[in-house]
């Protein structure tokens, strides 16, 4: 099994942030082939802040697009407008993502998931992973 896989189950102690981002919003979200450049609304911020994962001092989270998985990102520096989300783990799916973890409800803007969920979700992730 890939090495940042293993790393985020060994890291799971109480679970992961999961954000939710639209790419066709008008927040003009910005996805880029090595980060995305996200405009973070107070709530999400909040969310992604108070993820309990972190690696090398900053924050883990999952990022959600349009109800796809795109990957586990860091919480990167603020360069005007935007958050720097840095690819952490993104893993290829062979051009079919696994669904992102259930939606508290439709405008949050992102969950937190508990250890058990997250444990839950990376063992269902591993059928996806090519």
């Amino acid at each position: 099994m890939n090495k940042k896989y293993r790393e985020l189950e060994e890291k799971n102690t109480a679970g992961l942030t999961v954000i939710y981002l639209q790419k066709n919003s008008d927040t003009k979200n910005i996805f880029e082939e090595d980060r995305i450049l996200w405009v973070p609304n107070p709530k999400g911020l909040e969310l992604a802040l108070k993820s309990p994962m972190s690696v090398d001092d900053k924050k883990l989270v999952m990022v959600d697009s349009d109800h796809n998985m795109l990957g586990f990102y860091l919480l990167g520096a603020e360069e005007g407008k935007y958050r720097v989300l840095e690819p952490f783990y993104c893993p290829d799916f062979n051009d079919s993502p696994p669904p992102a973890p259930k939606r508290s409800r439709s405008k949050s803007p992102g969950t937190l998931l508990d250890k058990k969920s997250f444990d839950f979700y990376l063992r269902n992730l591993k059928e996806f992973l090519v």
